[in-house]
């Protein structure tokens, strides 16, 4: 059997990239507000947002590169109006290089093939995406019957649900005759009376969170998937900003016949304030960035994330 290495996926995480940044500011993200002021009464927003990425390219081979984006599409909370990627390598913009642009599983998708081998090389990814949102407030009685996928009622990186300590804590929470709402009212009310502790540079974790007896908002919401998980009801973390605040922030969203947001950290139930803007969701960490490519030095370092930016602006006219 051959050596080489056939495939290797590089899965660009989001969240690792802002991980250093979820609930803290931290020096090598760049966070862009344009606003100073901020209404926080306001129930509608539109707002014009730029995400961008350096990826630098080592001296290594790779061949049949491919980068695939994608940012949250339309739900009841927010509808993308209008979106363009930017894809640039050594400061030549690439326009259409086996490009696709397409919808798939609830995102907006682009797609770049591109041919040869490039080496040394510094790939930009700008992405330009204009949204309104809305207060949205949710019954939770009321059913739609939306998919959901099994894969979050399973265990997954961080949100470790078949721990036996998250599986006692979690049946202690509840009580047996308890129905799938009830159960979430009691393990939100817990988790969102732990503390509040920034953690660092330390990634979402539902055990160290129970150790520590809190956590930031992404261990907080681990935990509450993990909680949940572990009594069979499907739960996700998301992953955006809120406009006004100069960090990315993590909340869930539980499956009751359809999905419900329930942020522990700012104690909204049933509610999604319209300043809240929803970029990823997965069973645990989220990726908006993948890196495709096959390579025969599967030890080296051959991609490596210079830095993330992100902009947020509120437009009052949209044409």
């Amino acid at each position: 059997m051959s050596t080489k290495k056939k495939l290797i996926v590089l899965f660009i995480n989001f969240l690792l990239i802002v991980s250093l940044s979820l609930c803290i500011n931290h020096g090598n993200t760049e966070n862009l507000l344009d606003n100073t002021t901020v209404n926080r009464d306001k129930s509608n927003y539109i707002f014009e947002i730029i995400l961008e990425h350096e990826i630098i390219i080592s001296k290594r081979e790779i061949m049949n590169p491919a980068i695939e984006t994608r940012i949250f599409d339309s739900d009841d909370h927010q509808t993308v109006l209008d979106y363009n990627w930017d894809f640039i390598i050594d400061d030549v913009t690439l326009e259409s290089i086996k490009y696709s642009d397409f919808s798939h599983n609830g995102y907006k998708t682009g797609t770049w093939d591109f041919n040869g081998t490039i080496q040394n090389s510094t790939v930009s990814l700008k992405l330009f995406f204009t949204l309104e949102t809305n207060n949205t407030y949710q019954d939770p009685n009321t059913n739609s019957k939306d998919l959901v996928s099994e894969e979050y009622l399973l265990p997954s990186e961080g949100i470790w649900s078949d721990d036996p300590s998250i599986i006692e804590l979690s049946n202690n929470i509840v009580q047996e005759d308890d129905n799938d709402l009830e159960k979430l009212e009691k393990i939100y009310t817990y988790v969102s009376e732990l503390d509040y502790i920034e953690t660092g540079k330390s990634r979402g974790d539902a055990i160290k969170s129970l150790e520590r007896g809190g956590g930031d908002c992404e261990d907080k919401t681990f935990l509450l998937c993990a909680l949940l998980r572990a009594q069979n009801i499907p739960a996700r973390p998301v992953m955006g900003f809120i406009y006004g605040e100069k960090i990315a922030h993590t909340w869930a969203e539980v499956y009751l016949e359809k999905w419900i947001t329930v942020d522990p950290t700012n104690m909204h139930l049933f509610f999604l304030p319209a300043r809240y803007i929803k970029l990823s969701s997965g069973k645990g960490y989220y990726d908006l960035i993948t890196f495709h490519y096959e390579t025969n030095f599967p030890e080296e370092q051959i991609v490596k994330i210079n830095y993330l930016k992100f902009q947020i602006k509120e437009l009052t006219d949209f044409d």
